[in-house]
């Protein structure tokens, strides 16, 4: 039997569900005009705090969390994407190793 490994850890699942959430409320509130202005500025702010939250996470949490983690440089990213085009790249779970989903 296969064991399951977690990709990312639940702050970060949680980020990207909120920031979804978060997205359709901004939407939402700009569509609704001026008298919703209030309520789409908290958004954005509620939005801002979220990323301030993952760009902390991305230093200071657990090891799949970090931005070290997939973060890499341009010559790596070139180097996966022809291995990509040629098939030949590795398959990885989370982003790629050579991180041209996190660029």
């Amino acid at each position: 039997m296969k064991q399951k490994k977690l990709v990312w850890d639940l702050p970060v699942r949680l980020f990207h569900w909120i920031l979804v959430a978060l997205f359709i409320a901004a939407w939402v509130t700009a569509e609704q005009g001026p008298a919703w202005m209030d309520r789409h500025m908290q958004v954005g702010y509620a939005i801002m705090t979220l990323v301030l939250f993952r760009i902390f996470w991305g230093m200071y949490g657990s090891d799949q969390a970090r931005f070290k983690a997939f973060l890499r440089g341009p010559a790596k990213v070139i180097d996966y994407i022809r291995k990509t085009l040629r098939g030949e790249a590795e398959q990885s779970i989370g982003h790629n190793p050579r991180a041209a989903g996190a660029w």
